[in-house]
């Protein structure tokens, strides 16, 4: 069953990342939800950014940085690198392997992870082990973990459980359970027969978001409490072939962005809904084939797309943009063609702050949306499936005294 969850998430990987790359038109807004007054941008792009002066580490200009954990393409390699030093340290678990990082402690000392045991283990920086928040086996759940997620509080733990026919990207059967960490026998089944592909906790821990089927067998985003009770549905799309990925809420928990995806014609969209106004869907309209997307900070969205009119065979035509959530605008962008090398790998987020990193050729670069300060940071040690940044930038003496 775990060889099986581990293939199930490189195969999700790669149909996701062909999603985003294929060179396909925006899903038109009236087709997506004829009955919403979805809003797009239609205002002319800000000019490309000028080429950067790049350092070489400390950084410089940029604020201070925080820990980010880099997960390996070998399963149990998981790193710990402040960016400022750029010495990568492995984690390493004493009667266990750690092989998914499944997110960060507020307080930026403590990460949580998944080991080839399917335990889950909140880890310090110094990769010694805080506490075992669950164990899965020893559930019984019979079916394969395609995602874990720890609710912010530490109360709970979502798990979405494959079952049935193992196709190429999920399993026939994909249902949203719940178990509280406090008491490893109350567990809630929040799903039916459903093909659910995502969730998300909100900040709080006190709601969880998910897609499901409604009463149409569209997916759609819906909202529960913990336990599955007060059930809301927030998304009303009208398309059977469409298929929603990569929830988050933002920041403040008013509203949550996702990704579309048209199975039949191949195209994919950034969508946000506000969590107190179902009526309201926007959809980003100046990209196509967005990949990864994160929230920064003012209610804004970074993601990884591909500008119309580029060739979405070309990695290099890829860029980070950078969105007003609440009308959908492009607000910036940073290209390839900026780079000293004109690819960039797995842009993502730096904590609650307007930075963004990504790998390039060699090295771990630092953008700053808001100064537009690009600066080139650690050399790259290793071949990396993902980067998760910490919430905050904390010196390992402050984490001592929390200890």
């Amino acid at each position: 069953m775990k060889e099986k969850s581990h293939m199930l998430i490189i195969k999700m990987f790669l149909v996701f990342f062909l999603f985003g790359c294929m060179n396909t038109n925006i899903l038109p807004t009236a087709n997506l939800t004829p009955t919403l007054q979805a809003r797009s941008s239609t205002q002319t792009l800000p000019p490309m950014l000028p080429p950067a002066t790049f350092t070489k580490t400390p950084f410089s200009t940029v604020s201070k940085i925080p820990t980010i954990a880099i997960a390996g393409k070998d399963y149990g390699t998981i790193f710990l690198v402040n960016p400022d030093i750029g010495t990568p340290q492995q984690l390493d678990i004493s009667g266990d392997t750690a092989v998914n990082v499944l997110g960060w402690v507020e307080n930026g000392c403590s990460l949580y992870v998944e080991t080839e045991k399917q335990r889950v283990l909140k880890l310090n920086i110094s990769g010694n082990l805080v506490a075992e928040l669950a164990d899965i086996d020893s559930l019984n759940l019979d079916a394969a973990i395609t995602k874990i997620t720890i609710s912010p509080d530490e109360q709970w733990i979502a798990l979405i459980l494959g079952t049935g026919n193992q196709g190429f990207s999920s399993y026939e059967f994909q249902n949203l359970v719940t178990v509280s960490l406090q008491n490893s026998k109350e567990i809630y089944k929040v799903t039916e027969d459903s093909v659910v592909t995502d969730s998300s906790w909100k900040f709080d821990s006190g709601m969880i978001a998910f897609t499901d089927k409604d009463n149409n067998n569209i997916q759609q985003i819906f909202v529960t409490s913990p336990s599955g009770s007060n059930r809301t549905q927030l998304t009303h799309l009208n398309m059977t072939d469409l298929t929603i990925r990569s929830l988050k809420w933002s920041p403040n928990g008013e509203a949550i962005a996702f990704v579309i995806v048209d199975e039949e014609k191949h195209e994919s969209t950034l969508g946000i809904v506000e969590t107190g106004d179902t009526n309201n869907l926007i959809v980003t309209a100046s990209v196509i084939g967005v990949n990864e997307f994160f929230w920064l900070s003012n209610d804004r969205i970074m993601a990884n797309v591909l500008p119309i009119g580029k060739d979405s065979t070309k990695l290099g035509d890829r860029a980070i943009a950078w969105f007003d959530s609440d009308t959908g605008q492009e607000l910036g962008r940073i290209s390839p063609e900026n780079l000293p090398i004109e690819v960039f790998q797995l842009p993502g987020s730096l904590a609650n702050s307007d930075q963004i990193g990504f790998f390039a050729h060699t090295n771990f670069y630092v953008y700053d949306t808001s100064s537009l300060q690009l600066e080139k940071g650690f050399d790259i040690f290793t071949d990396m499936r993902y980067w998760v940044s910490a919430p905050i930038a904390i010196e390992s003496e402050d984490c001592k005294i929390l200890e």
